[in-house]
């Protein structure tokens, strides 16, 4: 039997996390309304359906609206808006545009 046994109630060892930093709970908190307006982007684009385009947009505005500090991830939010807005232009004003569902 090795030590901190749990068939031993009297040898058990219990162990706790340390409290994590800010800097590392901001680490661990990830924006998932971005990264939903990245995946119904993609599969409005290259799946030419509308209406992920518009949920990807909806998530898109969830994520500026949950977003803590405007400088956190400027870069993840400006690619994400524009692949969604860019999205619905190619949907509606492109030549191919009968093509999307």
């Amino acid at each position: 039997m090795n030590k901190g046994d749990p068939r031993r109630p009297a040898t058990a060892i219990f162990e706790m996390r340390p409290p994590l930093s800010q800097q590392e709970k901001d680490a661990q908190n990830l924006d998932y309304w971005s990264m939903l307006c990245f995946a119904f982007a993609f599969i409005g684009i290259f799946a030419r359906y509308k209406i992920a385009l518009w949920i990807s947009v909806v998530c898109c505005i969830a994520s500026l609206a949950n977003m803590k500090s405007a400088d956190g991830g400027l870069r993840a939010m400006t690619s994400s808006v524009s692949m969604s807005f860019l999205g619905l232009a190619m949907a509606y004003f492109s030549p191919n545009s009968h093509l999307y569902n």
